[in-house]
């Protein structure tokens, strides 16, 4: 665990062409996005240990807190809220699964607090509540990605003004290939595009349910589980966030927004999930009886 705490270190070094720590100075590469993965692994081999002991407070509550707590805290102290977010809602899910006690899930509870001290304690975040909850007297401001993201979907309508047509991308919807790229797929396919979109990570995420609930192994059935929701939750944080329907979080949209470490991190999740998937069926009987002709 200590040699994938040193993915993170790259966060703690500051550097200049960015306001945020979140990326390594030596390398163009996100650490956080990485240690999604990580995570998963450390929880899908602890519960293939833990067996029913998951019952009790500490195996089931305290043990899975602690490890993915020490990458949600180094994510922080890199300014990348989302990405800690990101991270300890994949671990919570992992709990909820693992047949711990409801009741001792319920002291999640307490960390709420500590979330709503996180984003009060830079401006920026504080910025992003005020213009998520009224935009618009903000426009020309800390409001302005929420208006024109706003503009993009009113210009698409139904079926949008054709792919490349799109004209927010043109200098005026900020991050429009990275965070807001989910507005500019609504302005250039529209409703339809939109649906479509959406319709693909649920897609995804059914199906990587149902391969989960098909391992042969404990630990397979976790890092089916997790590698998919490795996926689908940003996924869905930037369509949420895109709409305006949860404050900004910086989050890429998988397998859609600009970048190689997103792209290389979800592709990796997704082809381990087919390799579970694999590994399933040539362990079935039908298969072990078609292989063996």
């Amino acid at each position: 665990m200590f040699c994938f705490i040193l993915i993170l270190v790259p966060l703690l070094v500051p550097y200049e062409e960015s306001q945020t720590n979140r990326w390594s100075p030596l390398l163009v590469f996100q650490p956080s996005e990485l240690v999604k993965l990580v995570v998963v692994c450390l929880l899908a081999k602890y519960y293939s240990y833990c067996g029913d002991k998951v019952k009790g407070y500490v195996q089931g509550v305290i043990a899975p807190i602690l490890i993915g707590g020490v990458f949600c805290y180094l994510i922080h102290k890199g300014v990348d809220l989302g990405g800690a977010a990101v991270v300890g809602m994949i671990v919570a899910m992992l709990m909820f699964s693992s047949g711990a006690r409801k009741s001792h899930l319920m002291s999640l509870l307490l960390f709420v607090p500590v979330v709503m001290k996180a984003v009060g304690s830079y401006v920026y975040r504080s910025d992003r509540i005020i213009a998520w909850q009224d935009p618009w007297p903000y426009a020309s401001g800390i409001g302005m990605q929420i208006v024109q993201s706003y503009y993009a979907f009113a210009n698409g309508g139904i079926f949008g003004v054709g792919p490349g047509k799109g004209q927010q991308k043109l200098f005026f919807l900020p991050e429009a290939s990275t965070d807001y790229i989910f507005s500019i797929v609504g302005e250039e396919f529209g409703l339809i595009g939109v649906f479509f979109v959406s319709s693909l990570f649920l897609a995804l995420l059914w199906r990587g349910f149902m391969i989960a609930r098909a391992a042969r192994t404990i630990s397979g059935y976790y890092i089916a589980l997790g590698m998919t929701l490795c996926v689908v939750f940003p996924a869905f944080f930037n369509m949420l966030v895109a709409l305006s329907i949860i404050p900004a979080k910086g989050l890429p949209l998988p397998f859609f927004s600009f970048g190689g470490t997103s792209m290389m991190v979800s592709s990796l999740a997704v082809g381990v999930v087919l390799g579970v998937h694999s590994q399933s069926r040539m362990e079935s009987p039908l298969a072990k009886k078609v292989f063996s002709v």
